[in-house]
Parts: structure tokens; C-alpha cells; sequence
């Protein structure tokens, strides 16, 4: 699902490393925003934030887990704020004593404590962590090398092991005809990022609290983006703290988190005065014997998607089975009966001119005489093209393919055919999707959209743009294919090929996500759902409701 909440309005987000992020605090302390001031509104962002989970005008018990550095500072600016202006009983348990003014402050508001070198302290811990509606980990944060010190892991360790004893208490009854009752565990948020955890590589100690959600500040890092570590950072809150949009330079940041809000802006214009030729023409050049329904997954979602005008180039065979179903579209007539050859070149290239974009590939096949036809294609005058799945594939079987693309073409890979094309192994891929992209966008000069959760676009000479979205939705056969249609349809309505990559890469996403709430459940949606949920996509967009 989209995994983050951001401030009203919010757009894009430079995402900092942890040496970033101390240059960006220095900037902003050296031009009026001291630490002490970042702190505060740290820490009352963060009591908002809990806040807001928990019912108003109702009593639960926080339990904060306080550290000796800035970040036990940000956990207890929030404590002091919550224990003044909520009916909460606030606890905190500090890793080592502090005896500062935010620790004063706190036990002025109310908030009752235990220091865990205490005797006795980690059962009370653990007493206090049995009964805790909310707990928030602010014992270290971007500062901290790994591994943990040893007071820490023993106090994760007694929090573990009291949320593991907790639930996995026994119900007292059981009705046969319903769920067995279970007990519900306590809201766990993270401050900045959970205690144990590297921001830059996403490296966690084994004794890590799993977050159900982190609040970060400043800006996201890139260590939440990893596939090992996504898990225990949880659902991701960003708080700028006034900060990051006054004092952040391009320059700090090579990636960028791109969110929902900012696809309103990207969206081409609609016109009540245009017609389907001025609302751009697409030519999806898709299918093979085999593979007939990718060719309808990537025409409709461009349709879907706003394109005035589709045309279909593909084998007979397929053609024979979908002409009645896609009604709207215009139907090239190839001479090829199974799989493309370069026989079909000329109708192509006949009808190039009329077309305002291209998407190659979907469900084309491997057979020999295909690839011939894709390197005489490529050889052809081509618009603003889409290249995906098996024609990824074939370009992978020629060496040069990159250079003879048009200009800003966007290629759409998995993993797998990220790694076909660059011959590279996908744990290398897995374990530097970013940098690679990066360097791949450059040395192929194209517009690259490695998919995935947390999709990167990359293009030359950009700072890539990540997605906030990991969406189990999508991990299904021809969403794929509905993606290539739609970045089409945008770049057939006059998007540059960034911008055509980006929007559809939000589009897609949050037509997966209507599409899992129609269903019901992740494991349920197929493509032609995801599709069905565009227009409902778009309706969430221009309402201004993601």
C-alpha cells in the first residue's frame, strides 16, 4: 500500500543521507533554526502524530523508551507535550539517566519514569509494556553505528520478549463458531528511525523493534527503501519540521521520493474543445500466438488513460480473437499469422506518422524471426516509444540496441529483465536498485522505470524518482502490460518521458490500491481490475483525496 503520510501539499522530498541530513541541520541552525527549536517541533509533530491514532477525549497508556542523545530528546519533548494536554498516562524509561531540562520538563507535565539501570527497572518495564496502548521507540537515531550497546539490547530485549508474552496470552473462552479472541498489541512508532537501524544502508541489529509505523524527520531515508528493512520501519510519516523546504539543495539529494500529491500537476490538460486526434494516438505494437492478452491489458489502459486514439499492430492470430472485444480500436492489418516478422515492417511504418507514441513489446514472443523484426523496427523513424517485457528480452539479445532508440524512450523492466539487459546478477540489482538505475539511464540515455516496490525512475542527468508505493496488488501477471499502455497514453497527450514514466507509475499504483479495496483483498486482484480501477484513480486525484 502507499506507505507514507506527508504534510498537506507536499510533493517531492529529497531523500538524505545521514551526512546529508547533518549538513542540512547545520544550514538551517547556522540561518535561525536552532537544534533546540528542530527538537521541538520534532517532538510535538511526533505527539500530534500519536495523537491522532488514539480516540479523543479518552485515556491510554504511552510508554516511551528514552535514549541518552537527540533522539530521546525528540521522544520526550513529545511525552511532556502529551502528559500536559491529553488525558494519557504517559511513562518513559530511559535508557541511562538524564537529568537536562526536556527530562525535567517532563516530570513537571506528569510523565513518571524509571531509568532501566534501576533496580528492578526492566520488570517494571516490562509490567509497563504489558499494559501500553502506544510504545515509541526514541532510544537512538541517525547517529547511532552498529551494532546496539548491550543496556540497550537488554532493554529492547525485555520489550520483546513482554509484547511476545503478551500476545501470546491464552483466551479465556472460545466459542467454536467464531475467531478465537486474541489480544491486540500496542501501536509501536518509531522516532526518526527505529533504534538499531542504519538510515543509509538499511542494516538493522538483531534486536530491533519491529515499528508499525516511523515518524522521520527532515526528510525519508534511504535505508527504508530495502527490502530487508522496509518491515521494521513500518508506514513512514514525514515532518520537514519547517526545514527541509527552506534549506534543501538539489544537490544534497541523488534521489527524490515523488508522492501522489504532485501527479495533479503532471496530468496533461483535458479540454472540453478537443477531439481524439488532438488527445494523441497510440500504437501498441504487442502479441503473438501465445500471448493475446497483453495486447488488450496495454490497449485499454491507454484508452483508460486518456489517449484519443489507439492502433493495434499485431499477429492475425490475436487479431482474429480480440477485434470484437477491443471495439474502439483501429486494427493494423499484418500479414504476419502466429508471431511478428519483418514482413509486417511496411504497414508499420505506413502508419508511424499518424501516431504519437509507441509500446513495443508486451507478449510479443521470443521466436527468431521476431527478433528480426524488432532490429528492422528500430532502425525506423519511431516516436516517443515504450519498450516492455518480451521486448525487453529481444533487445537484450543485441548488444548496440540501446543505440538505436529514439529519443526519449522509456523502458519499463522487472528485475529479471533489468538484469538480461545489463547482464548483471539480480542480487547485484537487488542489493543497489538505485545507483544502478542511475548508471544504466545514462549509459543507455533513456528514461528507465525499474518496477518493483518503491519503483525507481531514472533518467540522464536527474536525480531519480522513487515511489511511495509497495503494493502486493500488483506482483500479478499483465499489470505490467496495463503499465506500458499507460505511460503511453501520456506520452502520446504531450508528457516528456520523465514526466510520462512518473505519472503512470503513481497512476498505476493507485488504481492497485482501489483495485485491492474492490475486491477485498491483494491476493484477489488481477490486471484487468487494476485497469477497471483507473478511472476511479483518477477521480481520487482530481478531488484532491490522496
Amino acid at each position: 500500500m502507499n506507505s507514507f503520510t506527508t504534510p498537506p501539499g507536499s510533493d517531492t522530498f529529497p531523500i538524505l543521507s545521514a551526512q546529508a541530513l547533518r549538513q542540512l541541520e547545520e544550514k538551517a541552525a547556522s540561518q535561525g533554526i536552532s537544534y533546540a527549536e528542530m527538537m521541538e517541533r520534532a517532538g510535538k509533530a511526533l505527539a500530534d502524530r500519536i495523537q491522532s491514532h488514539l480516540p479523543l477525549q479518552s485515556s491510554h497508556s504511552i510508554l516511551f523508551l528514552v535514549g541518552p542523545g537527540n533522539n530521546g530528546g525528540d521522544g520526550l519533548v513529545a511525552a511532556r507535550e502529551l502528559a500536559s494536554h491529553t488525558h494519557h498516562r504517559v511513562s518513559a524509561c530511559f535508557l541511562r539517566q538524564r537529568d537536562d531540562p526536556l527530562a525535567r520538563q517532563a516530570a513537571h507535565a506528569g510523565v513518571e519514569s524509571l531509568c532501566a539501570v534501576q533496580k528492578d527497572a526492566l520488570k517494571r518495564l516490562a509490567q509497563w509494556t504489558a499494559n501500553a496502548d502506544v510504545i515509541v521507540d526514541a532510544l537512538f537515531g541517525i547517529g547511532l553505528r552498529l551494532p546496539l550497546p548491550e543496556d540497550a539490547v537488554q532493554m529492547l530485549r525485555t520489550v520483546r520478549n513482554a509484547l511476545s508474552d503478551r500476545l501470546s496470552q491464552p483466551p479465556s473462552y472460545v466459542e467454536l463458531t467464531q475467531p478465537i479472541p486474541t489480544q491486540s498489541a500496542p501501536y509501536l512508532i518509531a522516532v526518526d528511525c527505529p533504534s538499531g537501524f542504519d538510515v543509509d544502508t538499511g542494516a538493522h541489529d538483531p534486536h530491533i523493534l519491529r515499528a508499525d509505523e516511523t515518524m522521520t524527520f527532515l526528510s525519508p531515508k534511504p535505508g527504508f527503501f530495502r527490502e530487508n528493512s522496509a518491515p521494521f520501519v513500518g508506514r513512514i510519516t514525514v515532518a520537514t519540521l519547517g526545514v527541509t523546504e527552506r534549506f534543501a539543495e538539489a544537490d544534497l539529494a541523488a534521489h527524490r521520493l515523488i508522492t501522489a500529491n504532485s501527479l495533479r500537476k503532471r496530468l496533461p490538460v483535458r479540454s472540453n474543445f478537443s477531439d481524439k486526434r488532438s488527445n494523441g494516438s497510440v500504437l501498441i505494437i504487442a502479441g503473438c500466438q501465445q500471448y493475446i492478452g497483453a495486447i488488450a491489458l496495454a490497449a485499454r489502459a491507454a484508452q483508460r488513460c486518456g489517449a484519443g486514439l489507439i492502433h493495434i499492430a499485431c499477429p492475425s492470430a490475436a487479431r482474429e480473437v480480440l477485434a470484437g472485444q477491443l471495439l474502439e480500436a483501429v486494427w493494423l492489418p499484418i500479414p504476419d499469422q502466429g508471431a511478428f516478422s519483418p514482413r509486417s515492417i511496411p504497414i508499420i511504418q505506413d502508419r508511424l506518422p499518424r501516431v504519437d507514441a509507441v509500446v513495443l513489446g508486451p507478449g510479443m514472443g521470443l521466436a527468431a524471426e521476431t527478433l528480426d523484426f524488432l532490429s528492422a523496427l528500430l532502425d525506423t523513424r519511431l516516436p516517443p516509444l515504450v519498450i516492455d517485457a518480451d521486448g525487453l528480452n529481444l533487445c537484450a539479445q543485441r548488444p548496440d540496441w540501446f543505440k538505436r532508440l529514439p529519443p526519449s524512450a522509456v523502458i519499463t523492466p522487472h528485475q529479471r529483465e533489468f538484469a538480461r539487459l545489463s547482464g548483471l546478477s539480480l542480487a547485484e540489482i537487488q542489493s543497489n536498485r538505485w545507483e544502478l538505475a542511475t548508471r544504466y539511464s545514462t549509459v543507455w540515455d533513456v528514461t528507465l522505470l525499474l518496477k518493483g516496490a518503491y519503483t525507481v525512475i531514472a533518467s540522464p542527468n536527474r536525480p531519480n524518482a522513487v515511489l511511495p508505493f509497495q503494493l502486493a496488488a500488483l506482483a500479478t501477471a499483465g499489470t505490467g502490460d496495463a503499465l506500458s499502455g499507460i505511460i503511453s497514453a501520456f506520452l502520446a497527450q504531450g508528457c516528456e518521458a520523465e514526466e510520462a514514466a512518473i505519472a503512470g507509475g503513481i497512476l498505476h499504483a493507485l488504481a492497485g490500491i482501489q483495485a485491492e479495496e474492490r475486491v477485498g483483498s491483494a491476493r484477489s486482484v488481477i490486471a484487468s481490475d487494476v485497469i477497471d480501477a483507473l478511472g476511479a484513480a483518477f477521480s481520487q486525484l482530481e478531488s484532491g483525496s490522496v
